[in-house]
């Protein structure tokens, strides 16, 4: 078990939720490919297990919770996940951002740090 301090804010509060859609799809699919090309794929998809964190003055997708992964899935197999995965998980945020714009809770909105 590998327990660090990755910082950043999870998705699923509201200081995680600063990110419109599309600048959140890019890279939710980068993380999702990065995995998928190391071979791995998340089976715990849910705005919990990702965090935004801003490292060397980019944003970045952090996925935590790996104890359940699929690795034993063909390379066109990872590709199509890659891509089911981060179109799953951008229409839970989209979802999410209605939520905490309903209850009044949702920070203004920041451009991508690239």
């Amino acid at each position: 078990m590998v327990l660090s301090d990755i910082g950043g804010a999870c998705v699923a509060s509201p200081e995680g939720v600063v990110l419109d859609e599309k600048d959140f799809h890019q890279l939710l699919y980068e993380a999702t490919a990065s995995l998928t090309d190391l071979g791995v794929l998340h089976d715990d998809s849910k705005l919990g297990n990702l965090h935004l964190v801003t490292e060397e003055g980019k944003d970045k997708i952090m996925m935590v919770d790996l104890e359940r992964v699929y690795m034993d899935l063909s390379q066109d197999d990872f590709a199509f996940a890659a891509r089911s995965k981060a179109n799953f998980l951008t229409r839970q945020y989209r979802s999410h951002l209605r939520t905490l714009e309903y209850d009044c809770v949702l920070l203004p909105k920041r451009p991508l740090k690239a």
